[in-house]
């Protein structure tokens, strides 16, 4: 067996569907390649491509009765009318779901002489086809309709440099590269194709699901598409006659595809005919309209680069070297810091490897490539500023109606995509989810004033493109909630767990503009929201209502009935503590910063001082409730409790683990024996009875084991998140046929944390090392303060490590 330490994922036969597909990516744009040698399809996405319009959609079902049903909701929850709390909430304190995240549409590059063959069988089927004899073995093509043989064939995705390739033969033995890449420094998609021999004709065209406004050829080799997108688009929960409404008002924006160099001859064909009997070739739009291709032709080239951009102008220029060269330098920046070492990755194909996995065999390199593709994953689909986070599927979508609008969830899926961000040196990465939190709490200001009569900001369970932070659960247009909805749609308290990773970008690289211009507004209106929105309750402060996401718990009242809202539940309440405790430690490092500037007598000194005396205000506000706020609770059976009171859970399996949030991903019983063994005896008893069946859930599983110190359990869980919640193309499986980027993203983190953790003001080296990963090394990973680890071990001790600065 040949082994080599290079990073790449490999297959043997082209993708047949999305499961099997190599994702690209730049953070705005992203792309999911087949790599069929003669009829290449790459699904095409944009970030900003979003069901809906501007507009004051979220406040549409927010009037001035709010508050009054609220407080009838509270009154109902203190009476312990569990139902008619929960009746109450769903009939008036929810508005519209959020818009889709859209697919842009699929590019296709057409070889249509290419065809794949299996030598072996050649001859006999052209014989029995054709009775006659078969063509010479080393002809290049095994068929007199032009079709030029495949016979060896490769694609894959080469993890150091961020590009995916495919390589065939002919039995000639001519060979046909591609390769695939979205560059970040050049803001488009590139795709190279190289043959050493001319292609008859290569064929580019574009089609897409969205309405279609127009074409225009401005070049031979260059054609801009126009479309747009729908008014609104249902969740593909939600049952409707028309899921899909175009209308006017849906965003407008075009594509350009390029040919921008080629030894071949180009010629655009406008208007060329589709086949509607077809059905890849007649996609409707919503308008009753067929779609026709706009061709650009290549005839007789031995290579040429495309270029792709969507909604912004191409500024590219260079050759396909210069994008290369400009596209790897940018990536490895980044990627580079971090290496893993397990052993030396054979060289077999990742489905191989995979499926081999699943029937007992041990792989410990294949960790280590998984641990590098998450890293991979969230460099393609979060960077730049002016960009949007990842979402629930990363950067990549193909369906009208997305698994869950493809949008954001903030009870744990979006969180869980930036846990690796920083331990995984790639704060980079934070900067459209910094941006992204910036723009939600001012939307969210109004939610809080609308729907909560707070000050602050409030972002709930669903976030889409338009920033929408109110409360879901209503089909568009108005009307009733669905009935049970409040397990997931009442979460005021979203947008106080995404503060969480605001605090650690400063934790692990503290900067004084980070604190002053990041960090304490966003922190300063989530602790006003909070203290607003606690209520008295006896000698405690709660928050009421309050739900445990996704979860349920027996009615005391109605034995054998379930009920989702009750007051202060496990979560809720370590939420709040947590935002109270970083943002007093934001205030302590905004004095340090104005003590510092004082001595320097630098102009930033009064900027400083306005911010601390607003913050002493506030400090005030917090010492008056904070060592009142309802405590966490053990039950009778030792387990942290997830409600405020001991009750019976509809599923001792569930796939949520909010309740354990003060062990991971908060670090609150960092130094408390008691809550650290009753919440490992909460996760125990979840695992036990069938928690972790979901990719996101065993990714959190691995967590949480890594942080107990577990190493053995926590490496049960990440085989079984390879085994159980992994395609071939190591994208995360939620059931039953669906792609979340948040299982990948959480279990990149895992692994991390079994390495390094720097939690409660301690550093630990190997603290959950599997014992089945005796030997390795890992370098660069981060720790607060601005430092980085490399550490080497054997039999399981470390035999080397160094702390680096900066």
């Amino acid at each position: 067996m040949v082994c080599n330490r290079r990073m790449k994922m490999f297959y043997r036969q082209p993708a047949k569907s999305w499961k099997e597909c190599i994702p690209i990516g730049n953070g705005r744009i992203g792309g999911m390649i087949f790599a069929d040698p003669g009829a290449e399809r790459i699904c095409l996405n944009e970030d900003s491509l979003w069901s809906g319009y501007p507009g004051e959609k979220q406040m549409r079902n927010a009037n001035g009765t709010k508050k009054q049903y609220l407080d009838q909701v509270r009154s109902a929850v203190a009476e312990e009318d569990y139902a008619k709390a929960e009746e109450l909430l769903e009939k008036h304190l929810l508005g519209e779901f959020t818009e889709s995240y859209l697919p842009l549409g699929t590019l296709h590059v057409d070889i249509p002489a290419l065809e794949i063959w299996n030598l072996e069988t050649c001859a006999s089927e052209w014989k029995t086809e054709r009775e006659t004899d078969p063509p010479p073995a080393d002809s290049s093509s095994c068929d007199p309709r032009g079709k030029i043989g495949v016979t060896e064939y490769e694609r894959g995705l080469t993890l150091d440099t961020g590009i995916a390739w495919a390589r065939m033969k002919t039995p000639a033995g001519g060979e046909i590269r591609k390769e695939y890449f979205c560059s970040y420094p050049d803001a488009c998609m590139v795709i190279h194709i190289e043959s050493d021999e001319p292609l008859p004709e290569v064929r580019i065209s574009l089609e897409s699901e969205l309405k279609k406004n127009g074409t225009k050829l401005l070049e031979q080799d260059t054609v801009m598409y126009y479309f747009q997108c729908p008014e609104h688009v249902d969740p593909n929960y939600v049952k409707n006659k028309t899921p899909i409404i175009w209308g006017e008002r849906g965003k407008k924006f075009q594509v350009l595809v390029k040919v921008m160099e080629t030894d071949g001859t180009v010629r655009a064909v406008e208007n060329g005919a589709y086949n509607p009997q077809e059905k890849s070739d007649s996609l409707e739009n919503g308008t009753g309209e067929i779609y026709v291709k706009e061709e650009i032709c290549i005839e007789k080239p031995t290579q040429l680069t495309i270029v792709l951009t969507a909604v912004k102008e191409l500024e590219t220029g260079g050759s396909y070297a210069q994008l290369k060269e400009r596209h790897v330098k940018d990536y490895q920046s980044l990627y580079s810091r971090v290496s893993l070492d397990l052993g030396e990755q054979p060289e077999l194909p990742t489905d191989e490897r995979l499926k081999a996995l699943r029937n007992g065999q041990e792989d410990h390199p294949l960790f280590a490539l998984y641990f590098q593709y998450g890293r991979y994953l969230l460099i393609s689909s979060s960077r730049g500023k002016e960009n949007l986070p990842a979402t629930l599927q990363g950067i990549w979508c193909w369906e009208m109606q997305p698994p869950w609008s493809s949008n954001w969830t903030t009870n744990i899926n979006a969180q869980m995509n930036y846990w690796p961000v920083q331990k995984c040196n790639l704060s980079e990465c934070l900067e459209p989810y910094v941006s992204w939190m910036k723009r939600l709490a001012k939307s969210g200001e109004e939610t809080a004033q609308k729907y909560c009569g707070c000050r602050g900001y409030s972002v709930n369970h669903n976030v889409d493109g338009w920033y929408a932070t109110n409360p879901v659960g209503m089909p568009f247009g108005g009307g009733t909630s669905h009935e049970g909805c409040s397990e997931y749609a009442w979460f005021p308290l979203g947008g106080i767990w995404l503060c969480q990773e605001v605090w650690r970008a400063y934790e692990y690289r503290p900067q004084p503009e980070l604190l002053k211009e990041t960090v304490l507004p966003l922190l300063t209106g989530a602790v006003r929201f909070c203290l607003d929105w606690l209520v008295p309750f006896g000698e405690y402060y709660v928050v009421n209502p309050s739900t445990s996401p996704e979860h349920r718990f027996e009615d005391p009242k109605m034995p054998g009935r379930y009920r989702a809202v009750s007051m202060a539940s496990t979560l809720d309440m370590s939420l709040i503590r947590e935002v109270f405790l970083n943002y007093r430690r934001a205030v302590d490092c905004a004095c340090e910063e104005g003590v510092y500037a004082e001595r320097k007598c630098d102009e930033s000194a009064k900027e400083w001082g306005h911010i601390l005396e607003e913050a002493k205000g506030l400090l005030g506000e917090v010492d008056k409730v904070e060592q009142k706020l309802y405590p966490y609770c053990v039950g009778a059976d030792g387990r942290l409790q997830e409600w405020y009171k001991d009750f019976r859970e509809k599923e001792r399996g569930h796939r949520h683990l909010s309740h354990l949030y003060g062990l991971f991903p908060g670090e609150l019983f960092c130094e408390n024996k008691e809550l650290v063994d009753a919440a490992k005896k909460s996760l125990d008893c979840r695992m036990e009875n069938g928690s972790g069946q979901t990719g996101w859930s065993c990714a959190w599983a691995a967590e949480l084991y890594a942080v107990l110190g577990d190493g053995e359990k926590a490496f049960s869980y990440m085989r079984k998140l390879l085994e159980k919640s992994t395609y071939d193309n190591l994208w995360d499986a939620h059931p039953p046929l669906f792609f979340q980027i948040d299982g990948n993203l959480g279990g990149t983190s895992a692994i991390a944390d079994m390495l390094v953790q720097d939690r409660g003001g301690e550093v630990k080296l190997l603290p959950a090392l599997p014992p089945k990963w005796s030997e390795g090394s890992v370098k660069g990973l981060r720790i607060k303060g601005n430092k980085t680890v490399d550490i080497s071990w054997k039999d399981g001790a470390v035999t080397a490590y160094q702390i680096h600065e900066g």
